[in-house]
């Protein structure tokens, strides 16, 4: 699976597969500038292809690659503070039930309720917090 990474003007980098940029280029997501990094090609040509989003090895990108190769997440953004990581993954659920259930799962979650033609959506945004090594 091709990975990209993506630097905005500000310096934030998120990391993601290319169906997935593409989606959010689609949807307009994303409507910053942003410089694309093709990192299998990348390291392709250092004698050393790998799929790098699921070679992990630090827990920030353990984390990452979990949250990326978990269908129902629509979207994952990364903050990075003095200390800390913050990941945080967005997925949508149309079901009260479960998305009161999938929110007790999370140390750091805001749960999110939209009506639209009178049919309830939920969006679920969790937070988790990696130190920094």
């Amino acid at each position: 699976m091709p990975a990209r990474l993506l630097v905005f003007p500000g310096g934030e980098a998120l990391i993601g597969s290319q169906e997935e940029i593409d989606v959010a280029l689609q949807y307009g997501f994303i409507m910053d500038d942003f410089i694309s990094i093709d990192i299998n090609r990348m390291l392709g040509k250092l004698g050393s292809a790998v799929n790098y989003l699921r070679e992990s090895k630090s827990e920030i990108e353990r984390a990452i690659s979990s949250a990326l190769d978990t269908p129902e997440i629509k979207e994952v953004t990364i903050e990075s503070k003095e200390t800390k990581y913050v990941l945080k993954s967005t997925q949508i659920m149309e079901n009260r039930t479960a998305a009161l259930a999938a929110k007790q799962l999370h140390d750091f979650c805001i749960l999110e309720e939209s009506v639209r033609n009178g049919k309830s959506k939920f969006q679920l945004t969790a937070s988790k917090h990696i130190k920094k090594q």
